[in-house]
C-alpha cells in the first residue's frame, strides 16, 4: 500500500493489526468463496463453509470496530458501515444456504 495515500493515523491503524487478524481475514475470504462455489454446485458443504466464514467475519469485524481506534480515525459512520455490510452479507449467505438445503435443493 502506498504510504502517501494514507494519513499517519490510518497507516498506524493498519500497521498495528496483529498477525492473527490477517489469518482470520484469510479464513473468512477462502471459506466464503468456497461456500459460494459449493452453493453453485448445490452441495450441503456450503452450509459448513458459510458458517466458518460468518464466524470469522464476525471475529474480524468485531475486533476492527471494538479492538482498534478505527472510529476515532475514520469517524463512526465510515468505520462501521462497511464492516456491517460484510457481516450482514455473511449472515444472509449462511441463512440462504440453510434455507435452500431445507427445500432440498442441496445434496
Amino acid at each position: 500500500m502506498q504510504r502517501e495515500v494514507l494519513t499517519d493515523a490510518e497507516f498506524a491503524l493498519i500497521d498495528n493489526t496483529p498477525t492473527w487478524y490477517a489469518v482470520v481475514f484469510g479464513i473468512a475470504v477462502v471459506t466464503g468463496v468456497l461456500g459460494s462455489l459449493f452453493l453453485l454446485l448445490r452441495k450441503k458443504l456450503a452450509i459448513l463453509l458459510f458458517t466458518i466464514s460468518a464466524v470469522a467475519v464476525i471475529i474480524q469485524m468485531g475486533y476492527w470496530i471494538l479492538g482498534t481506534n478505527v472510529i476515532e480515525v475514520y469517524g463512526t459512520l465510515d468505520a462501521i458501515t462497511m464492516p456491517l455490510i460484510v457481516v450482514i452479507t455473511a449472515i444472509v449467505l449462511l441463512f440462504y444456504s440453510k434455507t435452500v438445503a431445507r427445500k432440498g435443493w442441496l445434496s
